[in-house]
């Protein structure tokens, strides 16, 4: 039985995401609003996570204690205050600042949590419930270099596989749409891929399904990596649809 002391609810935040460049020394400072919804008042407690993205690389993440990954901004940032007691449809601001002590090099980051108690499970345990919601903070370097790579590409039964990488810098969101080509330049069929979410080393396969309604036949796919601001890469691959639906990869151009 689900005993619920103060009520279903959950606290918001005004900010999900903070993203910015800075080099040793420079500092960021940023605020979060944190709003009660319910008419009772609540404890909030903020606290400071590791993550990391989790294959395919389509947002889903695993948490860590701070400090544990290379890439944490554990020793970086300070933020206040770590505790308070929210009133009824109430609002606090919380406050923080990150200053690196080392060089960027590439992507550091992490996330700052606000939890607060829910109820608890009535068993012999004594179970306690938590809610959380979480605000991302992305510390890239000041000479970005959005960068990928798409290699390893092989043919399947109608489909293409291929690898992609984050080999740059900076922490990347990639959007790939493409379209297929036949030997006379006529558009067969066209698609996008999800998004996805890389940091610096990150790689995950990617599949174009080819459609089964091409016939025998030589054709182009071209692949276009929207890194953002600007920045894509292009993939052309010439293939072969034989007579059982294998795909022959003929040739890769950038």
């Amino acid at each position: 039985m689900l005993l619920i002391q103060n009520g279903l609810y959950a606290i918001r935040i005004d900010k999900g995401k903070f993203v910015t460049q800075l080099s040793q020394s420079e500092n960021y400072r940023g605020e979060i609003t944190v709003r009660n919804d319910s008419q009772l008042k609540t404890e909030v407690t903020v606290y400071l996570e590791d993550f990391e993205y989790t294959a395919p690389y389509e947002g889903a993440k695993e948490f860590y204690s701070p400090g544990t990954k290379n890439n944490s901004i554990a020793g970086w940032i300070n933020f206040s205050p770590q505790k308070f007691i929210l009133p009824a449809y109430g609002s606090k601001q919380v406050g923080f600042i990150v200053k690196p002590d080392e060089k960027v090099s590439a992507t550091h980051c992490g996330v700052l949590f606000f939890e607060t108690p829910l109820g608890s499970v009535e068993s012999g345990a004594g179970i306690s419930l938590v809610g959380r919601v979480g605000s991302l903070l992305f510390i890239n370097p000041k000479r970005a270099q959005r960068e990928v790579t798409f290699s390893e590409i092989t043919g399947n039964y109608y489909k293409i596989t291929g690898q992609l990488a984050n080999s740059g810098n900076t922490f990347l969101g990639p959007k790939t749409t493409y379209y297929i080509m036949d030997s006379g330049g006529m558009v067969k069929d066209r698609g996008q891929l999800d998004q996805l979410y890389l940091l610096p080393e990150d790689k995950t396969w990617l599949e174009i399904i080819i459609p089964k309604k091409l016939s025998f036949g030589r054709y182009t796919t071209v692949l276009t990596f929207d890194l953002g601001k600007g920045d894509v890469l292009v993939k052309e691959i010439d293939f072969l649809v034989n007579g059982s639906g294998e795909i022959e990869i003929l040739e890769v151009r950038d």
